[in-house]
């Protein structure tokens, strides 16, 4: 467990004065442990920066970034997620219903990307019925138009037709003219978890699925 860490800088992690199981002490190593992104805006993890009740329920879930993109849900239960202490292989994770539970950010420079962008998120879906964003900035009737980005999950239940895995981008209007987007190829399944990452290069957007490319192309109306 560390303090944040300071983007743009490249930390060295040392391991000293501990024993394998044989009470032997492990030679001292010291090893390179990367750079930390310099252009990082909003990192969220379960396992630091949570603050929940008694109950588990969330009400702020502070960004490990540095830019203090903190998440709150002022307006307590039932929009509050959950937090699951043994989660996923004995981690924790935040559990939100797919129904009422949210959380947000207030609107800040860092997080108004509006050029090259990369999204990482592990998550497990509850249903593919209904929609869910996964991680937007956007603005509007409803908070419905991206502004300037969305990526998220749409059911029949909003779109009508087949299940979609999209990244929106947009400048908040809400006219076809105002948007575009890139469909990915296939949908994550339910029940599992599964690691979903979106890039933005240029006109480009290239869609993976738990590693694997799941389709790609240049926003469209």
């Amino acid at each position: 467990t560390t303090s944040v860490l300071t983007p743009g800088t490249a930390y060295m992690l040392t391991v000293q004065n501990v024993k394998d199981l044989y009470n032997n002490t492990i030679v001292t190593a010291s090893i390179p442990n990367g750079v930390y992104p310099p252009s990082t805006a909003f990192w969220i993890k379960a396992d630091a920066g949570v603050t929940a009740d008694a109950n588990g329920l969330v009400s702020e879930w502070d960004d490990q970034s540095g830019n203090g993109n903190n998440m709150v849900q002022p307006a307590g239960p039932p929009y509050e997620p959950l937090i699951v202490t043994n989660g996923i292989n004995g981690e924790p994770l935040i559990r939100f219903d797919g129904t009422n539970t949210y959380m947000y950010a207030n609107s800040s420079p860092s997080l108004a990307i509006t050029g090259d962008m990369s999204i990482f998120a592990v998550v497990t879906i509850k249903n593919l019925n209904d929609s869910g964003e996964i991680c937007a900035k956007t603005a509007g009737p409803n908070n419905t138009y991206p502004a300037p980005y969305d990526y998220t999950i749409q059911g029949p239940s909003q779109i009508g037709v087949a299940t979609q895995l999209r990244l929106i981008r947009g400048d908040g209007g809400t006219t076809t003219n105002d948007f575009g987007s890139v469909r990915a190829t296939a949908v994550p399944t339910t029940g599992v978890p599964h690691l979903l990452d979106v890039v933005m290069q240029g006109t480009n957007v290239t869609h993976r699925l738990d590693g694997a490319a799941n389709g790609s192309g240049a926003p469209s109306l």
